[in-house]
């Protein structure tokens, strides 16, 4: 039921046109964006592939594609085991040198507090910060992937 719910989210939000939808700038240049999993945990690589397939089900422009090697890779899925904080996830990215298109993202999943969730769970905030590394800002509606918090 979860995994509906999120999948419908995600096709309304990226059905809307451009300009009424939540995407912020920047943006990537290529709607083909590799990604490489560094991930520590079985958990945390389930949720990978859940958080992919669900960006990949979703209408809209983008495709996420397994790369070739780490070297290739757009974006890169790691493991961090980070107490202190008051994230279970976080997303950086590094911007060109004009500073219009993303170029690189970090997805951190903490495992200091997921190794406690279901998989589910994890698999949302997984989502979540792809969607942060896609252009996607929070947004205040509680139903939303994109809400701040689990």
């Amino acid at each position: 039921m979860r995994t509906t719910t999120v999948l419908i989210l995600l096709a309304v939000l990226l059905a809307l046109p451009a300009t009424a939808s939540a995407l912020s700038k920047p943006r990537w240049k290529s709607s083909r964006i590799t990604y490489v999993d560094k991930t520590k945990s079985s958990l945390d690589r389930q949720a990978v592939k859940t958080a992919v397939k669900w960006w990949n089900d979703a209408p809209g422009p983008v495709k996420l594609v397994k790369a070739s090697s780490s070297r290739n890779a757009n974006i890169s899925f790691n493991s961090v085991d980070t107490p202190g904080v008051d994230y279970d996830g976080i997303a950086r990215y590094a911007l060109d040198r004009t500073g219009t298109y993303v170029v690189f993202a970090r997805l951190d999943l903490n495992d200091y507090y997921l190794e406690r969730e279901d998989p589910e769970y994890v698999a949302e905030v997984t989502a979540h910060e792809l969607g942060h590394a896609l252009g996607l800002p929070h947004l205040n509606d509680r139903c939303s992937l994109m809400y701040p918090s689990g």
